[in-house]
């Protein structure tokens, strides 16, 4: 599970410290009942307080209201030397409404894929007329990536907003990897950046220090 797997990632601290200390850092769950979950789960095991060591982290929250406020503190954490990292829903405000230029966002994380609700009424009757016209069930899988990957899109291009802006972005679901479809949705410019994520945290570091110095030259 993603938790899991970021409880054993944090354990190598010097490495993990660097990945999560670029400016800002948006980590986007499928949805907010995932974000609850894995936000309880950083709780109760100690690593929200360890990841809060590093840099403050925020939580996309349901109301408008308190979002103003929410990035209106990651945005003046963002301007200190720590960073900040924010937790979002794709789907949610601001993975479709708000633009994390520059230093907001110098690293996206996507954790797992937002496919949508088949059991829902729209849904149900799109999927029918699908296999209706067409005869099998490929037309409906297909449309149910397309949807899903365009909530992806919709995330990752919150961090480029301009044509020096850059950003390094994880995709953390193994269907990456197994799914080509998936991966042919993606923007071109992602597409042809994608690499599997090394094993070792030491290799990422190298990787994000050598993309950083060359991406922030490129963009003077």
């Amino acid at each position: 599970m993603i938790p899991d797997l970021l409880e054993n990632a944090i354990s190598s601290s010097d490495s993990i410290n660097f990945v999560l200390s670029i400016g800002g850092v948006a980590v986007f769950f499928p949805s907010f009942e995932y974000l609850a979950m894995v936000w309880n789960h950083w709780k109760s095991t100690g690593l929200f307080a360890r990841l809060h060591a590093v840099k403050p982290v925020f939580k996309e929250p349901r109301t408008a209201t308190a979002l103003a406020e929410i990035m209106q503190a990651y945005t003046k954490a963002v301007s200190k030397k720590r960073g900040a990292c924010i937790a979002c829903v794709i789907g949610g405000k601001l993975s479709e409404g708000i633009n994390f230029t520059d230093d907001l966002a110098r690293a996206v994380v996507i954790i797992g894929l937002p496919y949508p609700n088949v059991y829902s009424a729209f849904m149900k009757e799109k999927l029918n007329y699908l296999e209706k016209h067409f005869g099998n069930r490929s037309g409906g899988q297909r449309f149910c990536e397309a949807l899903c990957m365009r909530s992806v899109n919709q995330a990752i291009g919150r961090s480029i907003r301009h044509a020096k802006d850059y950003a390094v972005v994880f995709l953390m679901d193994q269907r990456f990897i197994n799914n080509r479809r998936l991966r042919q949705l993606l923007p071109s410019w992602a597409q042809n950046a994608l690499k599997p994520l090394p094993s070792q945290l030491e290799t990422l570091k190298q990787e994000m220090i050598a993309f950083f110095a060359r991406t922030s030259i490129d963009a003077n």
